[in-house]
């Protein structure tokens, strides 16, 4: 059997509304405007916080570069240890990212990168690679900031072995 429509709940109308203005709270408040509050467990200096914050858009722009330019995305991740390792290698990503930027000034973060992701060799015998990406004055810009060439006709296991060997420290 269907049941008719029924309200269930019901509006009652209000006769009257009034609302009260306490200007206490607003001269309490007044004191504030054109000021930025912010809430910190820190155990700082005023001035030390203040310090602090005006360093905040680092961090955003840091966040800003792994969403577009990493593409990285939200993990669900339940287990503590597996929290931990993906922010150590996000982490890791960052600064290497950071420090090759700080080697290669003048470029956006999206050129270098788009740029990096191009950079490919192909293996044509055993240990033996040829480059396969399009030079560019940004790719001479990093073959000279880290002092070797991937963009030779040919370069060989002896070559890549010596790269390595200047990695060492």
């Amino acid at each position: 059997m269907i049941r008719p429509y029924t309200n269930y709940f019901t509006v009652s109308k209000a006769d009257k509304v009034q609302y009260v203005i306490n200007k206490d709270q607003i001269k309490k408040e007044e004191m504030f405007d054109g000021f930025y509050g912010i809430c910190t467990d820190l155990e700082a200096s005023p001035l030390e916080l203040i310090k602090i914050n005006k360093s905040r858009w680092k961090i955003e722009r840091c966040f800003r570069e792994m969403k577009t330019e990493f593409q990285a995305c939200p993990v669900y991740l339940r287990r503590e240890e597996r929290i931990k390792s993906h922010f150590l290698v996000c982490f890791l990503a960052l600064l290497v990212f950071r420090l090759f930027k700080q080697k290669v000034p003048g470029y956006s973060s999206y050129e270098l990168v788009k740029t990096l992701r191009k950079f490919a060799l192909t293996e044509i015998s055993p240990g033996d690679y040829i480059p396969i990406f399009q030079r560019t004055d940004l790719t001479d810009k990093i073959h000279e900031s880290f002092g070797f060439r991937l963009d030779r006709e040919l370069i060989t296991q002896k070559y890549f072995k010596k790269i390595f060997n200047q990695t060492k420290i």
